[in-house]
């Protein structure tokens, strides 16, 4: 059935979305134009795909990668890259997705850990990691490149383009959002632009399913140069800070002293940074206001710890009993590295893990709360200097914050804390 279609046709025809649409059916004006422009006979070999974030840039690479490895030459190697193993299992999951909700591809099509087999030809589709030790020795049928203005090198860009001329037909095909013009990813789309061996389908215009209220949130939130590359599809260079003085000296309560105890009437929100030797352990303790117009952050607790004396792991139980005490009721979070046997040593203590994934709301819960003045700090000269040495770093995921340089393990805790605060409003019950 697939051998005698063409890759469009299968995708508009044979790929379903989650409530039975076709996939042709349900795609937006600029997916139509861009499958019919790639898949034309007389298309350039390589193709440059750019839209805005939210544009179904990794589910359409699924859908082409499916159609492909469906219609390939029998032994082919298909290659799909993407920025890190985070971006690389969404690329697999889209796959997954796309062959569960279509039943005219059952059984065509087998997954296994990092790829995609077609038993029927041989044909296999491998997925990658732009940061994967090497792409030398490959001999490519296809490649695809999922989000390549976030790849932190060219490396991989360079192992798997040279390895594109190795078998006539191969074509390379990129999607990304636009990135930053001190980027290696920002020559490449120059060079792309000037050469007709590419096709550039460049778009500026949202996803109609975008919610657009969402989007003006982004607008007033995220800094400009920030937004203009994930909503305009503009190559500009980003509002590196993501706090100015001003707005943190605004949130800060001069003069206020740390608590030492809750009043009962309040919920407080503990989060723990844990770091041992290089880093240092940092506990903080935020007091939710159920209104959502101003938590507090009340406590914080440090310990530095070297390579000759670590911090104990005794004291950090010690210290978070004691809290649960002071400040009680209470919710702590704590990363489980290196913490499973005090989480299991200490009621109450749930865990959160910073992973890829789990940063971006971190850091944008405490952007959003700063700026809107919904999170009031204590007199803290340096906690005021971690926030001011924050910079905003862009993963092919998204965005998060982390310390330019030095450390940021105050700031850690604190989000921690104060995203729970935020997000997790409860009725509290006393008496």
């Amino acid at each position: 059935m697939t051998a005698s279609l063409s890759p469009f046709d299968l995708i508009a025809r044979h790929l379903r979305l989650p409530d039975g649409r076709s996939f042709g059916d349900a795609m937006a004006d600029y997916q139509r134009a861009d499958f019919e422009q790639l898949f034309a006979p007389d298309a350039a070999p390589n193709v440059w795909i750019s839209r805005p974030r939210g544009g179904s840039k990794t589910t359409d690479i699924a859908a082409m990668a499916v159609a492909d490895l469906l219609s390939a030459p029998d032994r082919s190697r298909l290659y799909a890259v993407a920025g890190d193993q985070d971006q690389a299992g969404l690329l697999l999951d889209a796959v997954a997705t796309w062959l569960a909700n279509s039943p005219d591809l059952e059984g065509s099509l087998t997954i296994q850990r990092d790829r995609v087999s077609n038993p029927l030809t041989g044909s296999v589709l491998i997925v990658l990691s732009s940061d994967a030790p090497t792409a030398l020795g490959l001999t490519p049928w296809r490649i695809f490149l999922d989000e390549i203005a976030a790849w932190p090198t060219g490396a991989m860009f360079g192992s798997m383009f040279s390895a594109s001329h190795k078998l006539p037909g191969c074509r390379v095909i990129a999607m990304t959002t636009a990135g930053s013009p001190t980027s290696w990813a920002y020559e490449l789309w120059k060079n792309v632009k000037q050469s007709a061996r590419w096709l550039v389908l460049e778009r500026r215009e949202l996803a109609p399913w975008s919610d657009t209220e969402q989007v003006e949130e982004a607008r007033r939130l995220l800094p400009s140069g920030v937004f203009a590359r994930y909503y305009d599809n503009a190559w500009t260079a980003a509002d590196e800070a993501p706090f100015t003085l001003e707005q943190i000296e605004r949130a800060t309560d001069y003069g206020r002293e740390p608590a030492t105890g809750g009043d009962g009437n309040h919920l407080h929100f503990v989060g723990v940074d844990l770091g041992l030797v290089n880093d240092a352990t940092v506990i903080s303790v935020v007091r939710q206001d159920r209104d959502r117009r101003a938590h507090k952050l009340v406590y914080t607790w440090y310990r530095q710890g070297s390579r000759e004396s670590p911090v104990p792991i005794a004291e950090v139980e010690a210290e978070l009993r004691s809290i649960q005490r002071r400040f009680g009721p209470t919710r702590i979070f704590c990363d489980p590295w290196q913490m499973k046997a005090l989480i299991q040593a200490v009621p109450g203590v749930e865990e959160f893990a910073f992973t890829t994934k789990s940063m971006q709301p971190l850091s944008s819960s405490l952007l959003v709360l700063i700026r809107e003045g919904r999170l009031r700090l204590l007199d803290d000269p340096n906690l005021r200097g971690e926030l001011l040495g924050l910079t905003i770093v862009e993963k092919s995921y998204g965005w998060r914050i982390e310390a330019a340089s030095g450390h940021d393990d105050r700031v850690m805790a604190l989000a921690l804390a104060a995203h729970h605060a935020d997000t997790e409003i409860v009725e509290l019950w006393v008496g």
